[in-house]
């Protein structure tokens, strides 16, 4: 569980990371949930007032081992909790679920007059002893009841005047109906000598919490993490990340469920980690995955995070080229030669995480996915130094880099994100459940170094030998993916995107062709102001697979149309494109010329670095004209 114990050992760098950012690393002891009241009350455990909170607070409170894992049934927390559990008055009122006060007070009482107490800790004890809570949201208008003195239902509740049920969550039960009782309450006490009445955020409440719970009797033995002889964790935190709802990464280990029955004699042989190592394991993992950290990514059920040993800043591993030098590429655009500027940035970026990370640092890289609603499991772990890990994401950006066409405002040169990649390849197709499994494929290639599975390059190459089925934009995007994976797996790292007319593969010329027919043919449509497709975008799918025959026919059709308006009113730039179909023909061997047989992908790179020459040279040329009517003027 070498994982696992990385996760433990990250636990104080995590501190130290989340010290100055609003989203917090839980301590242990304590987990994450949504309060919906808010009661303050005076150091005599007097009531003051109470009010809603926001929609979807959040608060990091104490927990239980139990209660932190609690889906149903009785399992109190420590301080915060629903009214279920805090009011003895609830079922006064008539509240449908059943009442938990007794675990609830029983354990408050426990704290409150251990050697561990607490004097906010005993002003809440004092109020709740009274056993007035409902009475006084009710009396504060917080909840609300009916003509017989009974706690309103949902179906029954007006939400602009009751507004407590637009903050209550959906029973999971959709034949059930929201309930007061599910409100959980956070406790502010104002003590005159202290200026921190938010008990959700009392340092001093917290470590009084920790102290108390870990003096509890529980089960000794060997800690599987640590090697030591310390109290054992029976039970292991749930919720850990947005996709796993309820999943635990360790189940408990039941006498009755043969979790271990037929193995083990009894649930002690079968795991044993420490209940400190569990919380802060669990903490860090929570904590890595969260999304207000914007570090991992959600794929679905799965989550992806990597991260240096002390929480320094390094490349998102599910990042496209854009997002990682996205401050030079209008610098990187306007180079003469952007296959090096790119590199020369990507590498300057690199060499910065590096000086950050240091030479003995690792990175550790954790894939989980949530395959029940039950329980989920670790798909993916690498570790590997801090060196390593950046050289492999400067190589996978490098090795697919390609002009990307992603929208009007975000055209750069690098490498496609694994997601996009994943929606190309398997174009109308890529469904939520193709889109995960295809990352999960790509994304252990970056960090391993390894090439993109040729089916996947496959499909990107048949997709963008589509057109016809695409909006513009959209095959430009595929074309842009296409030619950096087929570039990547078969052509060296520095492999210019610049037309090479020495090329003399048959795969090459042929899309060498196809681009100055479809030039030629894009002309002649704009001269008659038709907005119609042409014929190379058309047929460009057949051409892929039978080139000699369907090339045939595209020049057959070029000269029935397009060259009778080329030769009337553009001769000489009709005399260039022939003269450059002649060019490339004579570089075909004759059995190549006449192979009919598929192309590959190179034919890709043909076409895109053909057109973009002839585009530049019409620019140059336009560019040539402009001057010489300045200087007539």
């Amino acid at each position: 569980m070498s994982w696992f114990q990385e996760l433990y050992n990250s636990y104080d760098d995590c501190i130290a990371d989340s010290k100055d950012k609003e989203y917090k690393i839980l301590p242990i002891c304590h987990t994450l949930q949504t309060a919906h009241v808010e009661i303050t009350i005076n150091k005599n455990g007097d009531f003051l007032r109470a009010e809603l909170l926001p929609f979807k607070t959040k608060i990091i409170m104490p927990a239980t081992e139990d209660s932190a894992a609690r889906t149903s049934g009785e399992c109190a927390h420590g301080l915060a909790d629903k009214i279920q559990y805090c009011a003895k008055d609830y079922p006064d009122y008539g509240g449908k679920k059943k009442s938990y006060f007794k675990s609830y007070f029983e354990q408050l009482e426990q704290w409150a007059t251990s050697q561990f107490s607490n004097n906010k800790v005993n002003a809440i004890y004092e109020y709740v002893k009274k056993g007035n809570l409902v009475k006084d949201l009710i009396d504060y208008q917080i909840l609300w009841i009916d003509e017989n003195n009974k706690l309103l239902k949902g179906k029954d509740s007006n939400l602009e005047e009751h507004k407590i049920f637009k903050l209550l969550p959906k029973p999971q039960d959709p034949r059930k109906d929201k309930d007061q009782g599910d409100a959980l309450i956070r406790w502010r006490v104002q003590i005159a000598e202290d200026v921190n009445d938010r008990t959700w955020e009392d340092e001093a409440i917290r470590n009084s919490w920790i102290n108390f719970v870990k003096n509890l009797d529980n089960r000794n033995g060997l800690c599987y993490v640590t090697g030591e002889e310390t109290s054992l964790s029976e039970k292991h935190p749930k919720n850990i990340y947005s996709g796993s709802s309820g999943a635990k990464l360790i189940s408990a280990n039941d006498k009755d469920g043969f979790t271990y029955r037929g193995r083990f004699e009894n649930n002690e042989q079968l795991l044993g980690i420490s209940f400190e190592v569990s919380q802060r394991a669990h903490a860090v993992l929570k904590y890595l995955l969260a999304d207000e950290r914007k570090q991992a990514y959600q794929n679905g059920s799965q989550s992806y995070v990597a991260w240096a040993t002390h929480l320094q800043d390094i490349p998102k591993i599910h990042s496209d080229s854009y997002d990682l030098i996205e401050n030079d590429m209008e610098e990187i655009k306007q180079s003469a030669n952007i296959g090096q500027a790119f590199g020369e940035k990507l590498s300057k970026s690199m060499k910065g995480y590096g000086s950050k990370i240091g030479n003995a640092d690792n990175i550790m890289t954790i894939g989980v996915d949530s395959a029940t609603t039950g329980r989920f499991s670790i798909i993916y772990y690498k570790k590997i130094k801090g060196s390593d890990f950046l050289n492999r994401i400067e190589y996978w950006h490098k090795k697919y880099a390609w002009v990307q066409y992603f929208e009007k405002d975000k055209i750069f040169y690098g490498s496609p994100a694994p997601s996009d990649i994943a929606k190309v390849a398997y174009g109308k197709f890529a469904d939520d459940k193709v889109i995960k499994k295809t990352v999960e494929r790509l994304l252990p290639r970056i960090i391993d170094g390894g090439k993109i599975p040729n089916d996947i390059v496959e499909n990107c190459i048949r997709q963008a030998s589509n057109p016809a089925v695409l909006e513009h934009w959209q095959w430009q995007k595929v074309l842009g993916i296409a030619c950096g994976l087929y570039k990547g797996n078969n052509k060296k790292e520095d492999y210019q995107m610049a037309l090479d007319k020495e090329i003399t593969d048959r795969n090459y010329l042929y899309g060498r062709l196809l681009a100055v027919i479809d030039n030629a043919e894009s002309l002649a449509l704009r001269l008659t102001k038709d907005n119609r497709e042409t014929n190379a975008h058309k047929y460009m799918r057949l051409f892929s697979i039978k080139p000699f025959s369907t090339w045939a026919k595209l020049h057959e059709m070029f000269n029935t149309a397009s060259r009778r308006k080329l030769l009337s009113s553009r001769p000489a730039f009709l005399n260039k494109i022939e003269s450059i179909l002649e060019e490339i023909n004579k570089k075909f061997a004759p059995k190549d010329y006449e192979d009919n047989s598929k192309l590959n992908g190179n034919y890709l790179l043909g076409y895109y670095c053909q057109l973009a020459d002839l585009k530049q040279k019409s620019n140059e040329q336009l560019e040539d004209e402009t001057q010489e009517q300045d200087v007539v003027k």
